[in-house]
């Protein structure tokens, strides 16, 4: 992000894995560097959620990865599900729509595609995301986090950040959006959604890392 012309972090990054990866207590670490610490253990699941400033403006996005080389078939399953629902909401971002368009959308996927869903994880995540607790989003500007519109309209920059935990383990996706007046553009630089994506990129990092000597 510096290479590319940021001035700094707009906050200071997010890795968190296992009961640390989801709220309550995520802002704790604004006020202390040790909140939450967490040894990260194979099979866990980690939020990896960062973002660049760039004249006083903020940037925000991230992703779910694997702590070890994959996910579970559970969890395979689960981040799959949230990202396909998270994609349908994500196309109803335009001038004229609303807030509750977008988590309606979403919300109405999980509710289309629950029937298929093979694991137990699956399943009781499906319970959760057909609520609307889980759809977050907040409106981006030079404070952190802002309030979100009632009705989108061009120009208007949004976090679509859902986020929800499910028997002890925490699913997150995040994107900044630009509702644009032909509908809208991803703000941040583009990242996989799918889990067997989400796994290769990681792997990819890994091997570049080791070629310079770095750990990824």
């Amino acid at each position: 992000m510096m290479d590319a012309g940021a001035e700094g972090p707009g906050f200071w990054p997010w890795v968190r894995s296992g009961s640390s990866a989801y709220l309550p207590g995520l802002f704790a670490s604004f006020l202390d560097y040790h909140a939450l610490d967490h040894v990260m253990a194979s099979g866990e699941i980690a939020r990896v959620n960062l973002g660049a400033e760039y004249a006083m403006y903020k940037g925000d996005y991230g992703r779910t990865f694997p702590v070890g080389p994959t996910f579970t078939s559970g969890q395979r399953e689960v981040l799959d599900l949230l990202s396909r629902a998270y994609l349908a909401g994500l196309r109803v971002f335009q001038p004229g729509e609303t807030p509750s368009d977008v988590v309606k959308a979403s919300s109405d996927y999980v509710k289309d595609h629950r029937s298929a869903l093979q694991t137990d994880l699956g399943r009781a995540a499906a319970d959760v995301l057909v609520t609307a607790r889980p759809w977050s989003m907040y409106g981006h500007g030079i404070d952190m986090v802002e309030g979100v519109p009632r009705v989108f309209v061009a120009g208007n920059v949004i976090c679509w950040a859902p986020e929800f935990s499910v028997l002890g383990q925490g699913f997150y996706v995040e994107d900044m959006v630009l509702v644009t007046s032909a509908g809208h553009e991803l703000l941040n630089p583009p990242l996989p959604y799918d889990a067997r994506a989400l796994e290769a990129m990681k792997v990819a990092l890994n091997r570049a890392g080791a070629r310079d000597g770095k750990h990824s």
